[in-house]
């Protein structure tokens, strides 16, 4: 069965922090879009989207969140 699922990461630390997004019991087959939300500390009042984000799916073994940042991505998968 084909889905559409998304992938919110909430990071808070002023550091830099790499992730491998795997899901259990699905294959991811592509990324429809993905963007992040960055700043320059939890009290930036005037935090960066970034919607030109691109990833790609061997990203994902190694995607790093920038420090205090909100991560989105729309992957498309498949039951296992």
């Amino acid at each position: 069965m084909k889905s559409i699922s998304l992938i919110y990461c909430f990071y808070s630390s002023p550091l830099p922090f790499r992730i491998q997004l795997n899901i259990e019991g699905y294959k991811i087959t592509g990324i429809e879009k993905s963007g992040q939300l960055f700043g320059n500390g939890p009290d930036d009042v005037d935090p960066v989207w970034n919607d030109d984000l691109i990833l790609t799916k061997n990203d994902l073994r190694k995607m790093e969140l920038p420090g205090t940042s909100i991560s989105v991505v729309k992957l498309k998968t498949i039951t296992n």
